[in-house]
């Protein structure tokens, strides 16, 4: 599915769920990012528990994903924990995910399993280069917001000062992508 614009959520929110005051309104969209699923899901929650419904973007968001990532093995969540804050990446020698990944311990082919694994429950795209090199992303922008947040708040398996001192210097863009989907998306749940 296509990202929706935010004026078809807004429309969509206040045509079909009756919700018309701006801070719901304004809320959802921030929560959706263009995710028609999710956005009807907090437009419930909204119509069902008022605002408290969709004070936590990360509650709303684990409802909806937490089947697709529950029973991962603790090398799913790794990996998908690194490809959430780290993502695109490929999996070789000197990008910064495949390098953090062997550093906790995940072989190359682990890796390549593990990611293959994630494709075929449709949480990730995987590409294959004419060389071998596999590349990996997410193929959900809410789900890779989901996971970021599970990743640093929820599991711990990546510190956010850890995060923020390693890539500052080097891709001060990838710090401020995530930095703004944890203000933007789950301030209030941070």
């Amino acid at each position: 599915l296509e990202r929706l614009k935010d004026t078809s959520v807004r429309a969509l929110l206040q045509e079909d769920y009756e919700i018309t005051n701006p801070l719901f309104l304004d809320k959802i969209e921030k929560i959706a990012r263009g995710n028609l699923r999710i956005a009807i899901m907090a437009a419930l929650y909204a119509k069902r528990e008022g605002y408290p419904g969709i004070e936590s973007a990360y509650g709303i968001m684990d409802v909806f994903y937490n089947e697709l990532v529950s029973g991962l093995e603790g090398d799913d969540l790794t990996l998908l924990s690194y490809l959430s804050v780290y993502a695109p990446c490929d999996l070789k020698e000197e990008d910064p995910t495949y390098d953090g990944l062997l550093s906790e311990g995940v072989s190359r082919s682990l890796m390549e399993r593990r990611a293959r694994k994630l494709h075929d429950r449709n949480i990730l795209d995987l590409l294959e280069g004419p060389d071998g090199t596999v590349a990996v992303k997410f193929e959900q922008l809410n789900l890779q917001d989901y996971c970021v947040y599970k990743a640093i708040f929820e599991e711990h398996i990546i510190g956010l000062r850890n995060f923020i001192e390693e890539f500052i210097a080097r891709d001060r863009q990838k710090v401020v992508r995530v930095l703004n989907i944890l203000i933007s998306v789950f301030g209030d749940d941070a």
